[in-house]
């Protein structure tokens, strides 16, 4: 376009040359000789002109990434394939390696390890406070304040007359149908009565007896409801899902519940809540024992964990390294790899691509891309997809340009508002729209002459056969047309050479009229424009 917008403006100013005496040294009588066989005449008409800047380029997607392993190993699994859609952070593909898993499970070994010491020594900081095992009356206390006692001192009982205690003995196979805090019941064959009660104990340390039998005992508590004696027998029953199970034989009662109250940590004596002959109910504090030790080792023990934790933190990290996960949210265009392949560290597996968002870049020559804007519209055309007009904006414009055989050119973004059949790679068409008004006086451009900077048109003057040159001031220029903005109104006619496709013919012209050297650059700069 640009070379055809040369030549013309080349031929109107050999027009120039031609009508004006003052300018070209040539007559009126020239001027109407030349004009029966060259020159046109056309009415400056409004319309609508549209500046615009195109190029072809490829559609691309915006968001394209490659994944890369981060490691030399085997691949183990693929869990992907090409046209899956993934979300960012799906997990891709793995690799193998054992020696890394072996390592991880063995730390977390000795991870579980160090908890479970941890939750041991806050256990023992929990006894250091001692508390009623039952209500009851406290017995002799066998220590004072500041005495150091070692772990499992006896330091006093606690007796509960309210309530009295009954062996049971069963099998072995009733014993695992038996569970603490199971519902009992005692008969009393003496007193034609039974008594209600719970399991509180099974002791799974089996008992010869004198028959030959092999039992064990479950203690059975009960409310004491006086008139019981050591010598009262019963029958103990448990309540289980399967059914009621009875003792193989009767025993007696126990009248007074007696229970120790021994040390789980050794320590220094703090506190002593009570005294010999004092009433206590069940959960009363009764002694504290101070144990500045176990502090200590919960704080060491507490650092051994976070040591384990940063460990496993660093291993896993490691082990991240050979699981693959999808960088972006998209369609998976390549995988480059099989189950099986071994790779290198930093090589291409796959490539993920947003397709829902597409772009086309363009080179835009120099001269025109000090017009083209952030957010212009565009129409992009594919020759694949016919009869389709996409419509775009631009997104981006390269700071920097491209030399190619003398021409620069600047890389210019369209994204793609609509992507409807177009695919990455295909071929397209972009033009943007840098200006355009409406409703406005134009004339074709062949009409426009230019002399030292200024705009001039041969203008028809009515009842005089010889054209006078008037300058003019102009606006946008298309491929086809000039915005004329001053010196002229709608429906002046307006003298131009007709652009000979003969070029001899044409040089001819030019020489007769004193033009030669190369043409200038067309009035009003552009690149490819259009009406």
């Amino acid at each position: 376009m640009k070379g055809k917008f040369k030549y013309l403006v080349l031929a109107l100013i050999c027009i120039s040359i031609v009508f004006g005496t003052y300018y070209f040294g040539f007559s009126s009588r020239d001027v109407k000789a030349e004009n029966k066989e060259n020159f046109l005449t056309t009415k400056v008409k409004k319309g609508d002109i549209k500046v615009t800047a195109s190029a072809s380029g490829n559609v691309e997607a915006s968001k394209r990434k490659e994944v890369k392993s981060l490691d030399n190993g085997i691949v183990d699994t693929i869990h992907v394939k090409e046209g899956d859609l993934v979300k960012e952070g799906d997990l891709l593909l793995t690799f193998e390696n054992d020696s890394e898993n072996s390592s991880i499970e063995s730390t977390k070994l000795d991870l579980k390890r160090e908890e479970n010491q941890l939750e041991s020594l806050k256990e023992n900081l929990d006894d250091l406070k001692i508390y009623a095992s039952q209500s009851g009356y406290i017995g002799k206390v066998n220590a004072k304040v500041e005495d150091e006692l070692s772990n499992g001192f006896l330091l006093t009982t606690i007796t509960n007359k309210s309530a009295c205690e009954i062996s049971g003995y069963f099998h072995e196979k009733s014993l695992e149908k038996i569970s603490l805090n199971d519902k009992a019941e005692v008969e009393l064959p003496s007193f034609f009565n039974t008594l209600e009660g719970r399991v509180t104990n099974i002791d799974k340390s089996p008992i010869a007896k004198e028959s030959g039998a092999v039992l064990y005992e479950v203690l059975v508590e009960v409310d004491n409801p006086g008139g019981l004696s050591e010598d009262t027998k019963g029958w103990v029953n448990i309540k289980t899902d399967n059914g009621k199970i009875t003792s193989v034989e009767e025993t007696n009662f126990k009248l007074e519940k007696e229970e120790n109250i021994n040390l789980k940590i050794k320590g220094t004596l703090k506190t002593l809540n009570v005294d010999k002959g004092d009433y206590v109910k069940e959960g009363t504090l009764i002694a504290e024992v101070e144990n500045s030790d176990i502090k200590k080792d919960i704080e060491n023990q507490m650092l051994s964990i976070e040591k384990k934790e940063i460990q496993l933190a660093n291993q896993l990290e490691e082990l991240d390294e050979t699981a693959v996960y999808a960088p972006i949210s998209g369609t998976i265009t390549n995988v480059f790899v099989t189950e099986g392949e071994r790779i290198g560290s930093n090589m291409t597996l796959a490539t993920v691509s947003d397709l829902s968002n597409l772009e086309v870049k363009i080179p835009i020559d120099e001269l025109d891309i000090i017009n083209v804007k952030e957010n212009q519209k565009a129409l992009v055309t594919a020759e694949a997809i016919k009869d389709t007009v996409f419509n775009a904006k631009v997104s981006k414009i390269a700071l920097e340009g491209d030399i190619n055989n003398g021409v620069t050119t600047f890389d210019v973004t369209l994204s793609l508002n609509e992507i409807k059949g177009l695919k990455p790679t295909m071929t397209v068409d972009g033009e943007i729209n840098i200006n355009s008004k409406k409703d406005t006086l134009l004339l074709p451009i062949e009409a426009i002459q230019e002399r030292q900077g200024n705009k001039f048109v041969l203008v028809k003057n009515e009842g005089n056969e010889n054209p006078s040159l008037k300058q003019i001031e102009i606006g946008l220029v298309s491929e086809s047309f000039v915005e004329i903005t001053k010196g002229l109104n709608e429906g002046d006619v307006v003298y131009y050479m007709g652009v000979s496709n003969d070029t001899s013919s044409q040089d001819k012209k030019m020489n007769m009229m004193g033009i030669g050297g190369p043409p200038n650059r067309a009035p009003g700069g552009g690149g490819k424009n259009r009406k």
